[in-house]
């Protein structure tokens, strides 16, 4: 798929606003999964919950893919350019565990990284 600036914005926010809104339904859930007094409405609305959760993960990882290869494709126009290909620093940071905790690891590590430097 060839992504000039315009295909890549509005395919950006095509995963973008589903994105904000699953995660702000999943959010929503989880209060009213906090602050009710019935066990039974909470494990509904925690099981209600999971769904959107995944979809927002789901997204999240379409979403960040889309990006690095942007940051790719730029990298490869600048080597091309006589520039040094700066995108080769993203190489080993692929989302290849699903898991949550493994995402926010990784991002984590990549946040420190760009500190120090």
């Amino acid at each position: 798929m060839i992504l000039n600036n315009t295909t890549f914005a509005v395919v950006k926010t095509l995963y973008a606003k589903p994105m904000f809104w699953t995660g702000n339904i999943t959010v929503w859930l989880g209060n009213i999964s906090k602050r009710s007094n019935s066990q039974v409405f909470e494990l509904i609305s925690a099981l209600i919950s999971v769904p959107f959760f995944k979809a927002n993960n789901f997204l999240f990882k379409r979403l960040y893919a889309l990006q690095q290869r942007r940051l790719s494709l730029v990298g490869s126009k600048c080597a091309l350019l006589g520039g040094q290909n700066l995108a080769l620093q993203f190489d080993g940071f692929a989302l290849k565990n699903g898991s949550v905790a493994n995402i926010y690891y990784y991002l984590a590590q990549f946040a420190g990284r760009l500190q120090r430097s």
